[in-house]
């Protein structure tokens, strides 16, 4: 692997949340997308933890105990996934986080928090979902079964989780609808 020309910014915890920072429930319903082994697979460096430390599996229920070592090949399989993966996991389980019985989708309903701005229509809005776009179309031509009409990169599986952390993160202002102008 050759070295870097220039300082290399690498995320190290994402957040996933239904609630805007100032809400009073915001930390207690966070999910938290980890990277938690660099050394590992590229396929298994992520896990989905939520304000507790509990760790998500594949099926969607949360272990309350999360210690990587010591655990078997098939706990490790079921807990640790690409940055992709986790991000669409933590983005599926951020719905039912549940705390004093009531779950997130029920904070969301009852305070009306996701209105969004899928409709809004500006000039920044319109450069965000032009990257976004991009980073979406680049990812689907870096996917894996496309790797054997050209020369592999060896950046390949790097350059698709930071493509998926860019459309993750700009996810929430895609357009949903027809815009409304300002």
């Amino acid at each position: 692997m050759k070295a870097f020309a220039q300082p290399v910014v690498t995320a190290g915890e994402i957040h996933v949340t239904l609630l805007p920072p100032d809400h009073v429930d915001y930390r207690i319903r966070l999910v938290r997308v980890v990277w938690v082994d660099p050394h590992a697979d590229h396929d298994r460096q992520w896990m989905v933890l939520d304000v507790h430390d509990e760790c998500l599996g594949r099926d969607g229920t949360w272990d309350p105990d999360r210690k990587e070592r010591g655990r078997g090949e098939a706990w490790l399989a079921d807990h640790c996934f690409s940055v992709g993966e986790a991000l669409r996991l933590a983005q599926s389980a951020v719905w039912q986080v549940t705390v004093n019985g009531i779950t997130t989708a029920q904070v969301v309903e009852r305070d009306g928090v996701l209105e969004g701005r899928g409709r809004d229509s500006t000039r920044a809005l319109k450069e965000v979902r032009t990257v976004a776009s991009r980073a979406e179309t680049a990812l689907a031509a870096l996917h894996p079964r496309w790797e054997q009409y050209r020369t592999p990169d060896e950046d390949a599986p790097q350059m698709r989780s930071a493509l998926e952390v860019v459309a993750a993160l700009l996810g929430r202002w895609r357009r949903t609808g027809h815009t409304i102008r300002n």
